[in-house]
């Protein structure tokens, strides 16, 4: 496996032999070397080698690979960022005279500025449990909120992309030359910290002000830290409710579908809660370096300064683009919504008011019956 496998034999030959090649960015990822709590922007060695673990792919079945995966992983939690790793290493083997660097995004997120304000049109990582939690399905969730959740918005993240290919392929047209292929941590925790609860606090408050017309339940979302108490609050709040729910849909002759919802959301947030329980320390001196290169239009044109952006203001366009370019609810529905909402949060109210009545009866009655004897 080499650069030219990876980039395809007509790819590589026009990029090698065209005067117009500029550069190669391998996009990658900030947790790519999550096995490790202190990431620097260099290149790591690994306990396996891309080719030997391609030649034991090559061997196994489907069932044999399965059994075997987790201990080739060791101490990364799943097969993404583990590839990403090995990725990264094909790239180191392979690069050497050509412009290529490596760009290390953390969690990509909604758009800040471009095309506009809070554009995305996918569920993936914490936009998933905001929609979870602003829906009223998801209620519970293993999180430290002290952690911070290096979010970074999309459209910054492709601004500093651009941004370091023309530093490289600038350095290779001027002969400079580098003793290493160059690495770019993009990050917010270094420059713009924004902790799991802080950005779930923003957007709670935020999902009251632009409420989901689809949504089956009041907003009432809860961060453990500990793994236990999460899994009693998820049988509680998510399993007595999807399987009361499910009973009462077969009764009318609906088909059963929360329970199913319920496990399938479990196994995206078992895979979401590793980076919302583990704290990495990153290195990003490169991206701020290469923000001093840029001129001041260059700037504007390709702004990606985490230091310059206000959290406060990102979750409202966050919250607001999510609404409308994901679930395709219209701002004119807010009204609607609210009125929704309103309801919702007065049959909340009554179900904890009836849930508690019943809990002190039946302490009460467990009480009396043992007084009586």
């Amino acid at each position: 496996m080499n650069i030219k496998r990876m980039l395809g034999d007509d790819t590589f030959e026009r990029f090698t032999q065209s005067p117009n090649s500029a550069a190669v960015i391998h996009v990658s990822t900030a947790y790519a070397n999550c096995h490790l709590r202190y990431i620097e922007e260099k290149f790591y060695n690994y306990p396996i080698h891309f080719n030997d673990l391609d030649r034991l792919i090559e061997k196994l079945d489907d069932k044999s690979l399965e059994e075997i995966t987790p201990t080739i992983l060791g101490k990364w939690p799943n097969t993404y960022t583990f590839t990403k790793a090995l990725a990264e290493d094909v790239v180191r083997l392979n690069s050497k005279g050509l412009p290529v660097a490596v760009f290390r995004p953390a969690i990509i997120t909604s758009t800040i500025a471009e095309p506009v304000s809070g554009w995305i049109d996918n569920l993936y990582g914490p936009t998933g449990v905001v929609a979870g939690a602003g829906t009223g399905v998801l209620r519970t969730m293993h999180c430290d909120k002290d952690i911070n959740a290096n979010i970074v918005p999309v459209d910054m993240c492709v601004n500093a992309l651009i941004a370091s290919a023309w530093d490289v392929a600038k350095n290779h047209s001027e002969s400079i030359e580098q003793k290493n292929v160059p690495i770019f941590n993009y990050v917010s925790s270094v420059e713009n910290p924004l902790t799991w609860g802080r950005f779930t606090e923003l957007n709670i408050k935020l999902g009251f002000e632009y409420p989901f017309s689809s949504a089956i339940w009041y907003l009432s979302f809860h961060m453990h830290k500990s793994a236990t108490v999460n899994k009693i609050y998820m049988i509680f709040l998510h399993f007595l409710p999807a399987m009361l729910i499910d009973s009462l849909a077969l009764c009318v002759g609906q088909k059963p579908r929360l329970l199913k919802v319920y496990k399938k959301i479990h196994k995206f947030a078992n895979i979401i809660s590793f980076f919302c329980n583990n704290e990495w320390v990153f290195e990003n001196d490169n991206v701020q370096q290469l923000w001093r290169k840029l001129d001041q239009n260059d700037r504007n044109l390709f702004h990606f300064s985490i230091k310059d952006i206000d959290w406060a203001s990102y979750c409202h366009f966050y919250i607001r683009g999510m609404r409308i370019y994901l679930f395709k609810d219209d701002l004119s529905t807010l009204d609607a919504a609210r009125r929704k909402w309103r309801r919702f949060y007065w049959f909340h109210q009554l179900l904890k008011g009836a849930i508690l009545s019943l809990f002190l009866y039946a302490l009460w009655t467990m009480f009396s019956g043992y007084v009586c004897h």
